[in-house]
């Protein structure tokens, strides 16, 4: 394993603990969960994260009653912060939803349910299409999805711990399990338990509201945002315009083969409807690819196996659609169509395209890159006062063998700074320096993108390096940033 040597670093082992309570435990009823009033403003998620997350280990271990989260209460304010001039008041319908702990609605449900993490995620009444499709993707490697679950088992005190990553460092997200339900508190208002009994969809997305301020701050957003906050991976898109079928094809099959997380969305449009009777701009999951071939294999026929976080595809219309009698089509080994590419006729959101039928659908496809033989190495430096456009701030490191990696400075997301606190988008610049100071790499950027230095194709000679930092901050930007480098 290759190790950065940095003039200062700090290195975290990121593991987990899991906390085992009696199965059969006595229930507890909660006619009112406790309010508590949390402190709103420009930088409340900000000292959230900085704060830290309590002991939940030993409340886990020692709470003989159900946990409140003050941090992020059971109450209106969590759902948007209404008479504030921090909303758009988009979620204001649901703000006077009762809660429920989800223990409550489902006193046997489990963490991950019986079946599989796939079928899991259902989108409820709240536009975040591009997190419940984004953490769809990152659920289909079990090792890679597990990670995130710190204390996957039930326990007494309702706590959940998560890894997760803000401004690309490591960080245990805590929630309770408390969830708007409704005007009767009967079922979740958004993500739904899962019908096999699962509930990480509705606590992981309420640990996403949590870093975003609340739920109103989740509405609209990119798959990647939601890849780096449970991976860190590294992330990319493309516009499928911008390449061939055969190209889109050999990118996307490598991307498969690398177990890569992989999503989609369609077009932008003001439509409701677009081809193939699929949701004008909606996030999918991209699970897959598969190839199908007839009885002399003189015919070859690519497929795409895309997910809708919906949790329906009755409607879908295209060439492979469930019913198709196409699937019935005997071919090479004397297994039929369905039979070769694994489709299941069920209405469970999941169905295929040809590549024909894929570029007229969606127009982006996003990838994250995640890796386990992956090290990252990073520096934080907070409340700089000094650095600007023209004075960076510079990092050094030294390796000592050719290493190929990516490097970024990343700030706070835009999503965690509420409605009238920045008005203005950054757009900051990186650049790699060698020893005599000449240029190797840049890039700028707009602070709302993911953007990173890719030098995996380009690695780096032994020797030292310097990055600078030159950030353009604007009106109401918290000048907390990290340098990161991800190497293979």
């Amino acid at each position: 394993m290759k190790q950065l040597l940095f003039t200062t670093t700090f290195l975290i082992v990121f593991g987990f603990t899991q906390a085992s309570v009696a199965k059969n435990r006595m229930k507890m009823y909660m006619k009112q969960l406790a309010q508590q009033q949390q402190q709103l403003g420009c930088e409340t998620s900000m000292n959230r994260f900085k704060s830290g997350p309590p002991d939940y280990e030993n409340i886990i271990k020692n709470s003989n009653t159900f946990w409140n989260d003050t941090s992020f209460p059971a109450d209106a304010t969590s759902i948007q912060w209404t008479d504030t001039p921090y909303t758009r008041n988009g979620l204001y319908y649901h703000s006077s939803a009762k809660w429920s702990r989800l223990n409550d609605l489902c006193p046997n449900c489990t963490m991950f349910g019986t079946g599989d993490y796939l079928n899991d995620i259902s989108q409820g009444a709240i536009g975040d299409c591009y997190f419940m499709a984004g953490a769809t993707a990152v659920a289909e490697i079990d090792n890679r999805f597990k990670k995130i679950f710190v204390n996957p088992e039930i326990n007494w005190a309702g706590l959940y711990a998560f890894n997760v990553y803000v401004r690309g460092i490591p960080h245990v997200m805590v929630v309770d399990d408390a969830v708007p339900a409704g005007s009767q508190g009967l079922s979740p208002s958004f993500a739904e338990i899962g019908s096999d009994g699962s509930i990480w969809g509705p606590l992981l997305e309420k640990a996403w509201a949590k870093f975003a301020n609340n739920y109103e701050f989740i509405v609209g957003g990119s798959p990647n945002e939601v890849v780096q906050f449970l991976t860190n991976s590294p992330t990319t898109s493309f516009k499928t315009n911008q390449l061939s079928l055969d190209a889109i094809w050999k990118l996307l099959s490598q991307s498969d083969i690398q177990n890569n997380i992989m999503n989609v969305v369609t077009n932008t449009s003001g439509d409701a409807v677009c081809p193939f009777n699929l949701a004008c701009q909606h996030v999918y999951t991209l699970l897959g690819v598969a190839t199908v071939y007839n009885a002399d294999k003189t015919q070859v026929t690519n497929l795409y196996r895309i997910r809708n976080p919906w949790k329906v595809d009755a409607g879908f219309n295209g060439t492979f659609s469930d019913n198709a009698s196409v699937w019935n089509t005997v071919g090479f080994d004397g297994k039929t169509y369905a039979q070769q590419a694994g489709h299941v006729i069920a209405d469970d959101g999941i169905f295929w395209t040809t590549p024909e039928e894929f570029v007229q659908s969606f127009i982006n496809v996003f990838t994250g890159e995640y890796r386990d033989e992956f090290v990252t190495s990073w520096y934080d430096k907070v409340d700089d006062q000094v650095a600007n456009s023209t004075n960076p701030s510079k990092y050094a490191f030294t390796i000592t063998e050719s290493t190929p990696m990516t490097i970024r400075v990343v700030t706070y997301p835009v999503r965690m700074y509420p409605v009238s606190c920045k008005k203005t988008t950054s757009i900051h610049k990186v650049v790699l320096k060698n020893s005599r100071g000449n240029w190797i790499d840049y890039i700028q950027y707009l602070e709302v993108s993911t953007s990173f230095m890719n030098l995996i194709d380009r690695p780096l000679a032994p020797g030292t390096y310097t990055i600078e930092f030159y950030p353009s901050w604007t009106e109401g930007d918290i000048k907390d940033y990290e340098f990161e480098t991800i190497s293979k």
